[in-house]
């Protein structure tokens, strides 16, 4: 996880007049709590039903914060997580479009 006191290299370079884009996996966490409602679905997850987030708990339309524009970048073009749901692709802060399904 990205602690806000860190500093990228995208950071540092940018103080020198660097433009940067990153295209890809963003592995330093997303604040996806700048585009949740309430949970209201119940999930079972390695045989344990607890609360989750299901696709309609959260705004889709709104910027996500916390990834690669807030750390640096200029652009930001790929996957909106590393190796879990939702599977969607991300432009800058924005969904493409919002996923369609959790799994």
């Amino acid at each position: 996880m990205f602690i806000d006191s860190d500093v990228t290299i995208t950071q540092l370079l940018k103080t020198t007049g660097y433009t940067a884009a990153c295209i890809g996996k963003w592995h330093l966490g997303w604040n996806w709590n700048s585009i949740n409602m309430e949970p209201t679905g119940e999930r079972t997850f390695w045989d344990k039903t607890q609360i989750a987030y299901l696709l309609e708990d959260l705004n889709w339309t709104k910027p996500v914060s916390g990834g690669p524009l807030d750390r640096g970048f200029d652009y930001y073009f790929g996957d909106g997580t590393i190796n879990f749901p939702p599977y969607a692709w991300i432009e800058n802060d924005k969904f493409v479009e919002a996923p369609n399904d959790f799994f």
